[in-house]
């Protein structure tokens, strides 16, 4: 055996069971207050890790610190030990994913950069931070320690952001010391030592006296079908007088082919490595970013690399999404090649040097991994060759989907509901009729979403632009403006999943955060329902893939049951649509902005008054909850946050209260907002009629501003839409939402020929949940009512159809809305007397081809329901 060769030593697995997204290793571990569980694991003489701790963070929003201790039972004489380590979870104010762990230069602290824009530094001795550094609008992706140096060296904070920005932070005041603005997207920032490059030494320094260089990463912009502008750009830092630093550019490469990813320097050579979604790790100088290697993993098609660590003496590690850390030596003869690959079950999300020479990966299975070329810190052979076999097995699953053996092993899909997801975005497989179901956990509605079936056909065959694929998927986005867009994508056996997905973003514009759902998505090989990428997709059949009828010998889309029924695929209605974009911290800050603003103006306006400071506390209180969406199963809204927003909805003008409407829209898709009879009354016996009474006024004509008259009646019926979601799991909701019904419908019939796109996506969309309630809660409504709404839904989609304004996503809403009416018993004798007298039903389906193939198959099975 190689005597350099790296092998498992530990594997540590987070309790929280969420991929590993950052690591970091520490001198001094803390002594946490609160308890913790022992754990062992197999390797010997690993002296160096005694006293130190391993620091992860994970997706879902949780640090884990691994301390290791000495065994105090290993007698001398014995030829292996165990390692022992302490471990300790909790949520250090996170809330939502980890993106960044740095140990900090004083023994046993750390600081962390978060996706909610934050940085937070801890000392390592308790479990809240010591300072929360705020400024960067955007994720937080990398971090980075830079010294300047002079008479006595300043050692400063570099951060990365989504928001194409580094900034510098002295950690003991808490402040930003410089911004470098100007970056294409996501940064990443790495700290470079100019007194070992005297090449970087020219100039001097600033009044400060001390003087510093950093290099920084940017992910470029879509330009066509390529990302360009993907930068190293190396700056020269220098310290005023006043403690600020001033950073200039020394000089920028464009040399990578794709967004950068990481950048990370060898002490022993002052390199500087980069890695990039190109597939490729550039070896470069520190001083002029000019690379000297360039290292290509050697695959048919190059993967992303996720990460990159440099482990000494001219030695790299890069990390990939397709399951492997590849171990690089630039030293030996033959540098073309990776000295050594080893693979994960999984993702590797982060790769990280340890001190002893050894190396830690963090992957999607949730585990942290520690490998080591030292004999006698290696695992046994067991568990070295069982991580060999589950990346081989993870391997050949995502080309050939679930055995049914298996399958036969998942959770079951209808005990879904007493699962409950750790966090939100989680991925689950369940058993339906012998098919793995893959869903994902929405905190926003408590519920798992299905996703589609996972398996290893290419049933999906289909060409995009004239290019033919072996899979095309449609993905649909919610804008956040109101709207859908459907998106397709398309993929061929032996492609990258990754590499497709990351085109596909960079080809839209689309946020990075949505690469790892699609990439999923692909892997999934579905030909169900397609992900609504910011919108909750608990929306079944109508956010499902457009799809032409069935090629059964009748020529429709409709089955049939063992008990001889018809069983459609598009109709009834099973789920509610909700509209939950912008739950944020950008949009959520322009909400508040907004209201902070109407506030002044509305001062003396109709007996209304500026908000007290305690009223604005509580606002950006409720705010801060509906923004920590991976919280929302922990958190509660309070009585007096729902009484402020009745209070303001009641007295401020109604030109002023459309940004209220936009956070009532989100507060009620928070569980605890109308969960329970009390609190859902509460919901549609105070704000609901409130808000029925200010889109009468619009519709009358009395309100003034065009936004004001745009947006009160969207975020209205959008506030609408989604108040149906709390009701979907108590037949009492009926008693509370049935007084309502007739108003909602006659509100969104008084907009349904409105010339606005978004007001028209938001009648369909009640018009749908109307639809799905009536159906669901039959049994509690009484005929009159079922009856009543019934005829008024049809009224609508007539209105809506006959109009012409409606666009595809639309009318296919509309259409199995009037399906789902159509398919309540007590609405059958009604419908077929009124379509036989009229035949206004059937003149609905004129000319529905050009509304796409979804809509046409929803009215041939309508058109069956009125023949049945």
């Amino acid at each position: 055996m190689d005597v350099d060769q790296y092998d498992l030593s530990l594997s540590l697995v987070l309790p929280d069971g969420e991929p590993v997204r950052a690591l970091c290793h520490i001198h001094n571990p803390p002594t946490a207050s609160v308890a913790t569980s022992s754990s062992t694991a197999s390797a010997t003489d690993d002296d160096t890790l005694q006293n130190t701790t391993l620091v992860a963070g994970s997706q879902g929003a949780l640090l884990t610190h691994f301390a290791f201790v000495p065994d105090d039972d290993t007698t001398a004489d014995e030829d292996a030990s165990t390692t022992v380590f302490n471990t300790t979870m909790f949520r250090g104010g996170h809330s939502h994913q980890i993106t960044a762990l740095l140990a900090t230069k004083a023994s046993g602290g750390y600081v962390s950069g978060c996706k909610d824009g934050n940085i937070r530094v801890f000392d390592g001795a308790t479990e809240d931070p010591i300072h929360t550094l705020t400024g960067h609008e955007k994720p937080v992706t990398s971090l980075s320690w830079v010294t300047l140096t002079g008479s006595d060296d300043r050692v400063l904070l570099a951060s990365g952001s989504w928001d194409g920005s580094a900034r510098l932070w002295d950690l003991e005041t808490a402040c930003c010391v410089c911004v470098m603005a100007g970056h294409e997207n996501t940064v990443s920032v790495q700290g470079l030592a100019p007194a070992s490059n005297p090449g970087m030494l020219e100039g001097k320094a600033g009044a400060g006296g001390r003087r510093g260089f950093i290099a920084t990463g940017s992910a470029g912009v879509a330009q066509g079908n390529q990302i360009v502008e993907t930068k190293i750009r190396l700056w020269d830092l220098v310290e005023d007088g006043g403690g600020l630093v001033t950073a200039t550019i020394k000089t920028k490469v464009a040399d990578h082919g794709g967004p950068i990813r990481g950048l990370c320097l060898d002490n022993d050579t002052q390199c500087l490595a980069s890695c990039s979604n190109d597939g490729t790790i550039k070896i470069r100088d520190s001083g002029t970013a000019e690379a000297i290697f360039s290292l290509q993993h050697p695959t048919p098609t190059p993967p992303l690399i996720l990460g990159v660590a440099a482990i000494g003496a001219g030695k790299y590690v890069s990390v990939t999404e397709d399951g492997n850390a590849a171990v690089w030596d630039t030293a030996s003869d033959n540098i073309d090649t990776p000295k050594q690959i080893l693979g994960h079950p999984g993702c590797v999300w982060t790769v990280l040097s340890l001190p002893n020479g050894d190396f830690a990966t963090g992957c999607h299975d949730g585990t942290v991994r520690i490998f080591t070329s030292c004999p006698s810190r290696k695992a046994s052979s067991e568990d070295i060759a069982a991580l060999e076999a589950a990346a081989t097995a993870s391997k050949a699953k995502s080309s050939s989907g679930p055995s049914s053996e298996e399958i036969s092993k998942l959770p079951r899909w209808d005990m879904r509901a007493v699962q409950t997801g750790r966090s939100d975005g989680q991925v689950q497989v369940f058993q339906r009729d012998g098919k793995a179901i893959a869903a994902q956990w929405s905190a926003t509605s408590s519920t798992w979403i299905e996703v589609g079936e996972v398996t290893g056909s290419n049933e999906n065959a289909g060409a995009i632009d004239g290019v033919s694929y072996d899979h095309v998927f449609p993905i649909e986005i919610d804008l956040r403006g109101g709207g859908v867009t459907t998106l397709k994508i398309g993929y061929n056996n032996g492609d990258n999943p990754f590499v497709t997905a990351q085109k596909f973003i960079d080809d839209h514009e689309l946020d990075q955060n949505y690469l790892a759902q699609i990439a999923d998505y692909i892997r999934q090989r579905t030909g169900a329902s397609a992900p609504t990428l910011g919108m909750d997709a608990s929306s079944g059949n109508t956010s499902a893939a457009p799809s032409m009828p069935s090629s059964s010998s009748t020529g429709n889309s409709a089955s049939t049951s063992s008990a001889g029924e018809p069983v459609y695929k598009h109709i009834p209605m099973k789920h509610y649509l909700v509209f939950d974009a912008g739950a944020e911290k950008t949009p959520m800050q322009k909400v508040m902005s907004k209201l902070v603003d109407f506030s002044k103006n509305a001062d003396g306006k109709s007996g209304a008054a500026e908000l007290s400071p305690d009223n604005l506390s509580t606002l950006e209180l409720l705010a801060s909850t509906i923004v920590a969406t991976n919280r929302y199963h922990s958190t509660t809204i309070s009585d007096q946050e729902l009484d402020l927003i009745v209070h303001l909805l009641k007295t401020w003008p109604t030109e002023y209260i459309f940004p209220l409407l936009d956070l009532a829209r989100l507060v009620v898709l928070h569980p605890n907002a109308s969960a329970g009879a009390n609190r859902r009354k509460y919901v549609w016996e105070k704000i609901v009629p409130l808000a029925l009474a200010k889109c009468s006024l619009v519709s009358n004509g009395t309100v003034e501003g065009k936004t004001s008259n745009i947006a009160i009646p969207m975020l209205s019926m959008r506030f609408f839409v989604n108040c149906f979601k709390s009701t979907s799991s108590d037949e009492s909701a009926g008693t509370v939402v049935a007084p309502f019904l007739d108003g909602i419908v006659d509100c969104a019939k008084a907009f349904s020929e409105s010339p606005n796109k978004n007001i028209r996506l938001s009648v369909a969309t009640l018009a749908l949940n109307v639809s799905c309630f009536l159906m669901k809660q039959e049994a509690s409504l009484t005929k009159v009512t079922i009856t009543g709404v019934g005829e008024k839904i049809i009224s609508l989609i007539q209105s809506m159809l006959s109009s012409g304004l409606y666009d595809n996503e639309a009318t296919s809403r509309a259409f199995v809305a009037l399906g789902t009416v159509l398919l309540i018993s007590s609405m059958r004798e009604k419908v077929m007397a009124l379509d036989s007298n009229t035949n206004s039903i059937t003149l609905l389906f004129k000319d529905v081809e050009k509304y796409g193939e979804k809509a046409t198959a929803v009215a041939k099975e309508i058109q069956l329901v009125l023949k049945s």
